[in-house]
């Protein structure tokens, strides 16, 4: 029969209890629990993590491009479908068509403007770029929201597509001030990080 009183367990407990009566502090197997982590996760499960991860990602970025695209074809869609003039005849001091066109013009002219890499950027470039994009935004929204709510116009031209394109626009820009406002805060807290940082070692 296995003897229990000299079995493996009761001779490191009674080992630990010899060192703390020493005064010393007892070892801890920790070797044991990192390498029982380390074996809990399943190679196989962390490569099905990475694959649902890119997978979700490419969804994404082609939900984005999706909606980019039904976005823009609608929009030159509800230009050619009611001219400026119509606009103006309904509502003689709307203009609707004309900031519409603009919105779309402008987002051709920021999108297709160079560049940098992510890693090329720095932090000021950054708050910068997020800075006049928040003022070009904000002046397109703001000019928007004036035409947008204008009551001539919410009379006589809501039956009409340029409408609900407009009033899309106005919410993606209101969702776009959002971002922008999150991000120049994110590297503000992130540069008094840096300079707390960099004073604390210093």
């Amino acid at each position: 029969m296995y003897d229990t009183e000299n079995g493996p367990a009761t001779r490191t407990m009674q080992q630990n209890l010899a060192i703390i009566e020493e005064g010393l502090a007892p070892k801890v197997p920790t070797e044991t629990v990192v390498k029982s982590k380390e074996a809990s996760w399943d190679p196989s499960c962390i490569g099905c993590i990475q694959l649902s991860g890119a997978c979700s990602l490419c969804v994404l970025l082609l939900g984005l491009i999706g909606g980019a695209v039904t976005y823009y074809v609608f929009s030159i869609i509800s230009l050619t479908e009611i001219s400026h003039n119509t606009v103006q005849n309904r509502c003689s001091d709307s203009n609707l068509w004309s900031y519409l066109l603009t919105v779309l013009i402008i987002n051709i002219i920021v999108g297709n403007t160079p560049k940098k890499g992510a890693r090329e950027k720095d932090t000021g470039e950054t708050i910068m770029t997020a800075a006049v994009s928040l003022i070009i935004t904000v002046s397109l929204c703001t000019w928007g929201s004036i035409e947008f709510w204008n009551t001539c116009v919410q009379d006589k031209l809501s039956d009409t597509l340029l409408f609900k394109m407009v009033e899309v626009t106005i919410y993606l820009q209101y969702s776009i001030i959002t971002i922008i406002i999150f991000v120049i805060f994110y590297t503000c807290r992130k540069i008094s990080s840096d300079v707390e940082t960099s004073i604390n070692n210093a």
